[in-house]
């Protein structure tokens, strides 16, 4: 059985549609992380008329204050789910509006954890987005005592790999420092990845770059059949490439039932992911 899995920073849903709805038939995806939908908590129900095959899951621009009048509109975080996949989806309990997770619980298999993540970005203070990675890498690392888990989505950070080298500045050198401690890579920036590597294009034309990410563990690499990065496409309005990533989920080991690190997690964490499969 294969996953095949996107992200995606859509910059606005509205616009967004007519190549959103291509690439899910065409490439045939399971599951897409969007990035920056732009909806409010009541158009949140617009996600789920896209596409009849698919279901939403995620959070609104508004989503922890619903009743302001003006909020930040350039945000907003979701999953499209496959609705084959729907009765195995157990959605995480995640305190923040740029981040949303989903478990895909498989039958008689490890479960499969999907972590939508939208960082600040470069206008923004650069503590804003210390917060939110320390935020994020926590919880990457105690679900990935619980199964296999794929970061997906606009990190506004580049990230190096074989295919992808630069000048390192502070973002990246500080989340490099978190993929070493965890022994994660950047999908798409690897030698068996194809397509463009590049998947932002700078405003006033300035450079491309690849600030949109795919992350896992290196001993993850070994269920990875396809990633990559599709060409231009004149539907495609907003100023980021989707990444398309094939796991094939039937070539995992049980290693995962044998995991001696899962006494680790904290007691918090784990009452959390009790209170989701209720």
């Amino acid at each position: 059985m294969d996953l095949k899995v996107a992200c995606w920073n859509c910059r606005g849903i509205m616009s967004a549609v007519p190549y959103l709805t291509n690439i899910l038939s065409e490439l045939k995806i399971d599951v897409i992380a969007l990035a920056e939908h732009w909806l409010r908590k009541s158009q949140f129900h617009f996600l789920n008329t896209v596409d009849s095959k698919y279901r939403a899951y995620g959070k609104s621009v508004d989503e922890y204050h619903p009743e302001l009048y003006n909020c930040n509109f350039r945000g907003g975080i979701a999953f499209l789910v496959s609705n084959y996949l729907c009765p195995f989806i157990v959605e995480l309990d995640i305190e923040s509006n740029r981040i949303c997770g989903i478990e895909i619980q498989f039958p008689g298999q490890p479960s499969v954890f999907l972590i939508s993540v939208y960082l600040p970005a470069t206008t923004q203070p650069f503590n804003l987005f210390v917060d939110e990675l320390e935020y994020l890498m926590d919880i990457y690392r105690a679900y990935t005592n619980l199964g296999t888990v794929f970061l997906l989505g606009d990190f506004n950070c580049k990230i190096e790999g074989p295919r992808y080298n630069f000048v390192n500045d502070r973002r990246s050198n500080l989340l490099n420092t978190h993929l070493e401690a965890t022994s994660s890579v950047s999908l798409h920036t690897q030698t068996f990845a194809s397509g463009p590597i590049h998947t932002f294009q700078s405003y006033d034309n300035g450079p491309k770059t690849a600030i949109d990410h795919i992350i896992t563990q290196r001993e993850n690499i070994y269920y990875i059949s396809e990633v990559f990065i599709p060409d231009e496409d004149i539907f495609n309005v907003s100023d980021h490439k989707p990444i398309i990533c094939t796991m094939e989920i039937n070539r995992r080991s049980e290693r995962m039932s044998q995991n001696p690190h899962l006494t680790q997690l904290s007691e918090k964490l784990l009452e959390r992911r009790r209170l989701n499969l209720i």
